[in-house]
């Protein structure tokens, strides 16, 4: 990644937000968020945005060559609202990735969850997976999806059900099949960034072993 531009969706979010701290070889990374960033690394460049006008980002764009997109919302922070759920989780990083693919990005790295599938009873898993499809449609020289299970670590925003789970999983986790365990946001996204060096590895599908692996 050294010297290289990058992009990124989500970058106010747990992994992103870790991504963007630890990203320091890129030459620049452009940062799309409807928030302000705060205490971000010199080189990166906050492009606030409200995901209406895309021309803008495109011309930001120019030059990437890796692409992170770690958008995603909330049951709760949607107000029961499917119809944005959707925007936020498919439709906000399916266009980020058309214009990836138009401007050249070699490398789309994006967030996922374990347990996507179009027959999934919960629909943010299925979301998940119309997404995954979407871009791999779009035939990128590389594409890795990461299908974390629980993110551990402290977040902005306070999730009561997430910390309980968090607490209970600790003392278990040795019980819990490998694809399933708990993992760290700030791991994820150094997994991110270490396999975003890796070039023309076609589809790849990431669940833990596979990102503790490149740690």
């Amino acid at each position: 990644m050294e010297g290289q531009k990058v992009a990124i969706i989500g970058g106010t979010g747990f992994i992103g937000s870790f991504i963007i701290q630890h990203c320091s070889a890129a030459e620049k990374i452009v940062a799309f968020t409807r928030e302000p960033l705060n205490n971000v690394p010199s080189n990166v460049e906050n492009v606030l945005v409200d995901f209406s006008d895309w021309s803008i980002i495109e011309d930001k764009m120019k030059d990437c060559t890796i692409a992170f997109s770690c958008m995603g919302t909330t049951f709760k922070q949607v107000k029961g609202d499917l119809k944005l759920y959707h925007w936020v989780d498919v439709e906000v990083p399916l266009h980020f990735a058309e214009l990836a693919r138009k401007v050249g990005v070699k490398h789309f790295l994006l967030v996922s969850s374990i347990g996507t599938s179009p027959t999934a009873k919960g629909y943010y898993l299925k979301m998940k997976w119309e997404a995954e499809e979407a871009i791999a449609k779009l035939n990128f020289e590389s594409f890795s999806i990461f299908r974390p299970s629980m993110l551990m670590g402290s977040r902005k925003e306070f999730r009561l059900m997430e910390r309980i789970f968090q607490y209970l999983m600790d003392g278990v986790k040795f019980l819990i099949p490998s694809a399933y365990k708990p993992i760290k946001g700030e791991e994820v996204a150094l997994a991110m960034i270490n396999q975003a060096d890796k070039e023309k590895v076609g589809q790849s599908i990431l669940y833990y072993k596979e990102i503790k692996a490149l740690l």
